[in-house]
């Protein structure tokens, strides 16, 4: 239960989370994986009925990943192609292609995501009582490894002085100023070199417009009203705005619109 507890304060912590790395510089591929945690936390709180439809897709078919599991010696593999060979994983892939196509978010990534659900919920039980979907401690230490490569890259070989010199410069506002400068052309010189880029922010409520949007077919003007119902008052919420952040949180997780 412990774990559980600490799992699931992992889930509320970067659900609180604004931005979409550990750090303000990243990779594309890690801000990705935190949009689409983000993205899935939003579908645990906007439509959970599309975890429950996949928790008794699980239940029904247990004995059928079991059987596939035990074909592959019970290792955990989280990659759909893995699966593809056995007839037992055509079977469970045709029935998670049917649960994302239902609910409109037939990509890729998440019918992947819907299998390591699967998986984490046969070899840790415990997991499908719990409000997320599986346990994504290794993916989390990937991110986190990738992030913290990112920021000393950030700090390597800074060609810029370090320390302020009453010979050298005018006044500490000069160093200060002229530091900044310096420091801000090599972070930016290191982005292009290593391929890197700032970190995004958005809002969990974005993540919750693309939900409403996506998988329970609201247009923009339905959510303002929404919104507008759930505060009890209204807001200066155009849906305009609506739209533009149903469209940046799309991109950020992989949709096509």
């Amino acid at each position: 239960m412990d774990d559980l507890i600490a799992h699931k304060k992992y889930f509320q912590d970067l659900e609180e989370d604004k931005q979409l790395s550990f750090g303000p510089i990243t990779s594309k591929e890690v801000e990705t994986s935190y949009a689409r945690q983000k993205f899935m936390i939003a579908i645990c709180d906007v439509a959970p009925e599309c975890q429950k439809e996949l928790k008794l897709l699980f239940h029904n078919n247990y004995s059928l990943v079991q059987q596939l599991l035990s074909k592959t010696e019970n290792r955990f593999p989280a990659s759909i192609e893995k699966i593809l060979p056995f007839k037992e994983g055509k079977f469970l892939h045709q029935l998670l292609l049917k649960w994302s196509n239902d609910w409109n978010i037939n990509e890729e990534w998440m019918v992947e995501n819907g299998w390591i659900a699967i998986l984490s919920w046969f070899h840790k039980s415990e997991l499908i009582k719990g409000w997320f979907w599986y346990d994504n401690r290794e993916k989390l230490v990937q991110a986190l490894t990738k992030a913290a490569v990112a920021e000393k890259r950030m700090k390597m070989d800074p060609e810029y002085p370090q320390k302020y010199n009453p010979l050298i410069h005018r006044s500490k506002k000069e160093f200060n100023k002229l530091n900044k400068k310096a420091s801000k052309e090599k972070e930016n010189q290191l982005l292009i070199k290593y391929g890197l880029k700032r970190t995004a922010k958005k809002e969990q409520r974005h993540f919750e417009w693309l939900v409403h949007h996506r998988l329970l077919k609201l247009n923009e003007k339905e959510i303002a009203q929404l919104i507008i119902d759930d505060e009890g008052e209204e807001k200066d919420i155009r849906p305009e705005s609506i739209k533009k952040a149903i469209k940046e949180a799309s991109n950020l997780v992989g949709f096509k619109i």
